[in-house]
């Protein structure tokens, strides 16, 4: 994490790293990551500290095969592309994917864990990698790095393949968005740009030189709703299991996520009332609590939300923890308020599911749609028309998929040779 002297050096230590990683086969690489998983998982290591940051969740992509289903699903022959060339148009073309290169990555301060995610993906398409930690942050990836650098798995052919050919791979930077040269060093040699953050973090990383054929992938700020149908909510049972799965995707992350639910849709005319599922949801927040590790509050949002608990009492209803732990804030008006975060789920009450469209726009992620009947499509279309990209279950929202952000991110990091 010192300051870079010779950013040449630095670049051809990295790509030399690269091109040994581009020999490995995507399979031992994915075997690499699961057993440093299987480490990152221990809850009396000093890793556990950064469970509410969303290491648990970074952890779960990868022990699920999430990673190998997304490489499957955005590589058009499958991942073994990533190995050697595939028959792509019946026995006639190959084809086979590269890395691009060098990705440089620019991670968010306030959820850094999901950009570990975007390196996940770089690794595994066997990019050299430039990581900058985000000013002041959190310092969970260098300790990742380095519980995966003393990994080793014996293959079967009795070679062992050690953590490092990935960490190798991977230089991590830390200095201040002041630093303009440093920052036009970085964004300067990379092959793939991939930023998450803020409006201004990620515009002030695409207004820096770049190559002509850099490949920008940005993850910029969104915000995501839930939507709870009618046809949801026949019984008390029902409402309850539900509003566990609402509660996750209200909690996860603290709300910091882009795919964090904040404002809870619930459509009148169902078996529950959206008030009555206000409470059931307030027993869950509680629940999840206790689930889901969370971290510290800021005091900026510990002022929102009591200042809108005060207004929710007046025309609404609210329900919470003993202190600021959870809130369920309802009201019966068709509005979508400002995210409050720290786990403040806001309830609204609406004749139909499709009057919300009008408060969609290209800002908004993730829509949380509790339906399952042929609705489901027609309101999915008329979600998608305002701008929404993803539409998920409950209790899903925070899945780390592909398409995200309406792209195949994957696709994006490798490129294409052919041979007929």
């Amino acid at each position: 994490l010192s300051p870079v002297s010779n950013w040449d050096s630095l670049e051809k230590a990295v790509r030399g790293a690269g091109n040994k990683l581009a020999k490995v086969s995507v399979d031992d690489i994915a075997a690499l990551l699961n057993k440093a998983a299987d480490i990152w998982s221990d809850k009396e290591s000093s890793l556990a500290v950064y469970f509410p940051e969303g290491l648990s969740f970074v952890i779960n992509f990868i022990r699920s095969g999430q990673l190998q289903k997304m490489l499957d699903g955005s590589l058009r022959a499958g991942r073994g592309v990533l190995d050697g060339f595939r028959y792509f148009d019946g026995d006639v073309q190959r084809i086979r994917a590269k890395p691009r290169g060098v990705a440089c990555h620019w991670l968010a301060g306030n959820v850094p864990t999901l950009g570990i995610l975007s390196l996940l993906m770089s690794l595994t398409t066997k990019n050299a990698n430039i990581v900058k930690l985000p000013s002041g942050g959190s310092m969970v990836l260098p300790q990742m790095l380095n519980v995966l650098t003393g990994v080793e798995i014996e293959k079967s052919d009795g070679k062992i393949i050690n953590g490092k050919i990935l960490t190798d791979a991977v230089a991590v930077l830390s200095f201040g968005s002041e630093n303009i040269s440093a920052s036009e060093e970085m964004a300067g040699r990379a092959d793939v740009r991939m930023a998450w953050g803020g409006s201004d973090a990620v515009k002030s990383v695409m207004a820096l030189p770049r190559k002509y054929d850099a490949e920008d992938i940005v993850f910029g700020p969104k915000l995501s709703v839930e939507a709870i149908a009618r046809e949801a909510l026949p019984s008390d049972a029902r409402a309850r299991r539900l509003a566990r799965a609402v509660a996750t995707d209200c909690s996860v992350f603290d709300q910091q996520a882009c795919a964090s639910a904040h404002v809870v849709f619930v459509e009148a005319g169902g078996g529950v009332s959206p008030e009555e599922f206000a409470a059931y949801l307030a027993r869950a927040m509680e629940d999840a609590v206790k689930r889901i590790p969370r971290g510290p509050m800021s005091g900026k949002t510990a002022g929102d939300i009591q200042t809108s608990r005060a207004r929710h009492l007046m025309g609404g209803k609210v329900f919470h923890g003993a202190g600021l732990e959870w809130s369920v804030l309802f009201k019966d008006t068709l509005d979508r308020p400002d995210p409050l975060y720290g786990r403040a789920a806001q309830v609204r009450a609406v004749d139909d599911l499709s009057q919300i469209s009008e408060l969609l726009d290209r800002d908004t992620q993730v829509v949380g749609l509790a339906l399952d009947t042929a609705r489901r499509a027609e309101l999915a279309d008329l979600f998608s028309d305002a701008g929404v990209d993803r539409i998920a279950e409950p209790g899903h929202m925070a899945d780390f998929a592909s398409p995200w952000d309406g792209i195949f991110p994957v696709e994006r990091l490798v490129r294409w040779v052919s041979l007929f």
